[in-house]
């Protein structure tokens, strides 16, 4: 079980991990503190104050759509090679240039993760550890269908596999990246698991925003092209 934590300051993130460790969460998801576009020395306090004081396995993250900036790849590299707990870095940045310096430089001591599904087997086919992604909440045995069969070497399925993904993905805003319905993303992997599973994901917290008529009919046609409904 993975516990993510995302506040604006040390001392929150401090108070959810311990949390999230008490009750027996496994592994601790950062993310660093939003709205400000920090330097690298204020990122890196922000870390050593959190590991100081929460010694339970990590996983660094980097989302700028949310964040506002990304995080150079030296400071992960100064902090993994500060504080043992530090086990993987997740890449939500969709910037495939900087994911690959991740996979060079980290990645033969951390779990480099993939955090956007459209990028999930081309990151694997560059050497990534696997993901933490959102379409395995409708997707789970295709997701690890791409995964077993880059492991396995069989690449050119695995990119088929993934090219037969991409029209549901680019529709879907690859992860709110790109696409022409960016922020509603929650909502559809919400409404795409309960029309595959048939379990009711409710509505999505305001303020986000729920999907019309004419994109849940689009999302329909997509799944039952790829046979999931």
């Amino acid at each position: 079980v993975v516990g993510g934590t995302g506040t604006g300051d040390h001392l929150s993130t401090i108070e959810i991990a311990r949390r999230y460790r008490d009750v027996g969460v496994d592994v601790l998801l950062i993310t660093p503190p939003y709205y400000i576009q920090y330097d690298w020395a204020s990122i890196y306090a922000f870390y050593k104050k959190v590991l100081d004081k929460v010694d339970m396995p990590t996983i660094l993250y980097t989302i700028p759509l949310a964040t506002g900036y990304n995080i150079p790849v030296e400071v992960f590299e100064l902090v993994a090679n500060e504080y043992s707990q530090v086990v993987g870095v997740k890449d939500s940045s969709g910037d495939f240039r900087y994911h690959l310096d991740l996979i060079h430089l980290l990645g033969r001591r951390l779990a480099v993760l993939q955090g956007l599904d459209m990028l999930f087997v081309p990151s694997l086919v560059m050497g990534a550890h696997g993901g933490v992604l959102a379409g395995p909440n409708f997707l789970g045995k295709t997701t690890l269908e791409q995964y077993r069969l880059v492991k396995e070497g069989r690449i050119q399925e695995a990119v088929a596999l993934h090219n037969k993904l991409m029209p549901l993905w680019r529709f879907m805003g690859g992860c709110g990246l790109v696409g022409k319905l960016g922020g509603k993303w929650p909502t559809l992997y919400k409404v795409a698991t309960q029309l595959v599973h048939g379990i009711d994901m409710g509505s999505p917290r305001e303020p986000l925003p729920p999907i019309d008529d004419k994109d849940r009919k689009e999302l329909e046609k997509l799944l039952k092209e790829l046979d999931l409904i």
